[in-house]
């Protein structure tokens, strides 16, 4: 028969790539998709994942190196509470607590999405 696969076992892999998942669950990337749309992830968090945790670690980095005036260190420490906000709020965290939209008070998209603004240092 084919395999059920929980919510919090899949929430154990979402710091993988997806066919990497697949692939340890023995299942093909189709049937994964499947699995992931019943338990209401649209997209794998993955990648997204990845580039918020590099963006992340960018901003500790900026901000334990002490680079720029005080107010430009209260915009780079008000950039990292949303982006660890971001973060928690990915279809539910690796740590294996299921993600549940209802205990969460903060819409996701409150129209607030600004592109990260360029700094003027080359900060690559």
């Amino acid at each position: 028969g084919k395999k059920e696969i929980s919510r919090d076992e899949l929430s154990t892999y979402l710091h993988l790539p997806e066919k990497a998942v697949a692939k340890k669950l023995g299942i093909c990337l189709t049937s994964l998709k499947k699995v992931c749309r019943q338990h209401g992830i649209t997209r794998w968090p993955y990648r997204k994942l990845k580039s918020l945790d590099k963006r992340i670690h960018k901003l500790e980095a900026s901000l334990s190196a002490g680079e720029g005036s005080p107010e430009e260190q209260e915009t780079l420490r008000d950039k990292l509470e949303a982006l660890n906000k971001e973060r928690k709020s990915l279809p539910y965290r690796p740590s294996g607590s299921a993600y549940n939209p209802a205990d969460d008070d903060s819409p996701a998209s409150d129209g607030k999405h600004t592109p990260p603004q360029p700094t003027g240092r080359g900060v690559v």
